[in-house]
């Protein structure tokens, strides 16, 4: 008789092990740390509603907590599936660009191509759905593990926190790839505008464009973001926050150019990026297509990643390389990363090139002022690092 009843609590104790371990194991393959505990709060509440200590538990909870449940760990999965593989979220621009640019046939392709690549976390997240599944279906009065209805309202109250915060809301699975099916359908909307737009910059900078003899050039463009000219060296600031720029400014003597009163025209980078690449009164003029009509090959290196910057600007450079692909302000990626891209283009044979680098202002800027300062017989302008 004891055995007997010892046997249904330990399978109940095995459900509830589950319903909170496989989300976890989920949580912590698919984020990086302080994301996954994110996460799991967001979750929360859907555990502290499947231990309430009901009376009568009432059917529909089963299935509205399941679902809840099953959603984080197949999102988790699916994340875990992209970072490990490429190096990217689901909402970074490789991705987004990636859908919406692939046909139902291209897709059946990659999916045969990449089946035996795929495999193992297909796996992993059947296999833990299908035990979280298991644990779902037990019976309901053997759930209900939390103490009494104070501690389960108390729980509860502090489980919907992050849901008053929008950052935190829109990384809720039903929230996050609604708004991401939106991201990709708005993205083909944009590319039908964009296309004619880019092929209307390049016609008109053919047209008008006259070189004025031949002769080598190489122009690189370091644009950086969330920096102010008052917390930089060489306009002042006492502490040693750029010693690489202030030694070539030591250096080059009457060749270094510094612009004093300057400021970007807009308060957030992508249209500032419009403002200082648009020219004309209603952006006729593509500054990019303008240096690839008079004979220069464009590069745009990027440690971002924007779908508007990429689509925008990025597409009117001969060649686009975008090292970032986690967007937003969890990206882990250093400045550092667009280094082999600037010495693969500043060791390209051609004789004019405009090489656009865009980055974060990190301590590895100066890396990039050693790689620029490597090349011999080119031009060299270090723009103000104004803050968009």
């Amino acid at each position: 008789m004891t055995d007997r009843l010892r046997a249904p609590a330990s399978v109940s104790l095995v459900r509830a092990a589950l319903v909170l371990l496989m989300p976890v194991l989920a949580l912590a393959w698919g984020h990086a740390p302080p994301r996954a505990v994110q996460m799991a709060w967001l979750l929360a509440p859907a555990w502290v509603v499947w231990f309430w200590p009901f009376q009568r538990p009432w059917p529909v909870l089963r299935w509205g907590v399941g679902v809840c449940l099953l959603s984080f760990v197949l999102d988790a999965w699916a994340r875990a599936f992209l970072q490990h593989t490429y190096g990217a979220a689901p909402d970074s621009s490789v991705v987004v660009t990636a859908m919406a640019n692939a046909t139902p046939g291209e897709s059946w392709e990659y999916l045969q191509s990449h089946a035996r690549q795929a495999l193992p976390w297909l796996l992993a997240a059947l296999l833990s759905m299908l035990a979280l599944a298991w644990a779902l279906a037990g019976p309901l009065e053997q759930r209900r593990v939390l103490p009494g209805r104070a501690w389960a309202i108390g729980l509860l109250v502090l489980a919907l926190l992050p849901y008053a915060l929008k950052p935190s809301r829109r990384l809720h699975p039903a929230v996050f790839w609604t708004h991401w099916g939106e991201q990709v359908a708005r993205l083909q909307n944009e590319w039908r505008d964009l296309a004619h737009r880019r092929q209307g910059w390049i016609e008109r900078a053919q047209r008008e464009v006259e070189v004025a003899g031949p002769g080598p050039a190489t122009l690189v463009v370091v644009l950086t973001d969330s920096i102010n000219r008052d917390n930089l060296q060489v306009y002042g600031y006492p502490r040693a926050t750029a010693p690489e720029l202030a030694a070539h400014q030591a250096r080059w003597g009457a060749q270094w150019v510094k612009v004093e009163e300057a400021w970007s025209v807009d308060a957030s980078t992508v249209p500032a990026l419009a403002s200082m690449w648009l020219q004309g009164p209603q952006g006729e003029h593509h500054v990019l297509a303008l240096a690839r009509a008079a004979g220069y090959k464009v590069w745009w290196i990027s440690n971002h990643d924007d779908l508007a910057i990429k689509n925008l600007h990025g597409r009117m450079a001969d060649v686009l390389d975008m090292r970032n692909r986690v967007p937003g302000r969890s990206t882990r990626s250093l400045d550092d990363v667009v280094l082999p891209a600037l010495q693969t283009a500043l060791d390209d044979p051609s004789p004019r090139k405009l090489i656009v680098v865009h980055v974060g202002f990190h301590s590895r800027l100066n890396s990039q002022a050693r790689q620029i300062n490597k090349l011999r017989g080119s031009e060299f302008r270090t723009p103000e690092a104004a803050s968009h």
